[in-house]
């Protein structure tokens, strides 16, 4: 993932990347959970979602978008998705997923 452009080109991963960028709240961000393991359960749930919860991300959130084995985070009952479904409400962050 590559920062936006005017910004520091440097190449980070997608839980490190917003902490580089300048607190700007024009800048709109989406997430892409695409690497196996537990990615979105960590990155998500320690990372991300506590910013989200606390108003502190820094940047807006537009979208996350889960591939394969990230997508069970969306389930009903899963304490991330159920977190998650909250902020995405509250926060307009549209929510996608691709499970083949």
């Amino acid at each position: 993932m590559w920062l936006v452009p005017g910004r520091s080109a440097r190449r980070l991963d997608s839980g490190a990347f917003v902490r580089s960028i300048r607190r700007d709240a024009s800048v709109k961000v989406a997430y892409l959970f695409v690497t196996s393991g537990h990615n979105a359960s960590y990155k998500l749930g320690k990372m991300i979602l506590p910013q989200l919860e606390e108003n502190r991300h820094g940047v807006d959130v537009v979208g996350m978008f889960f591939f394969d084995d990230n997508t069970y985070v969306l389930r009903t009952g899963d304490p991330i998705g159920e977190r998650l479904s909250k902020v995405a409400k509250e926060k307009g962050i549209l929510l996608m997923m691709c499970d083949q």
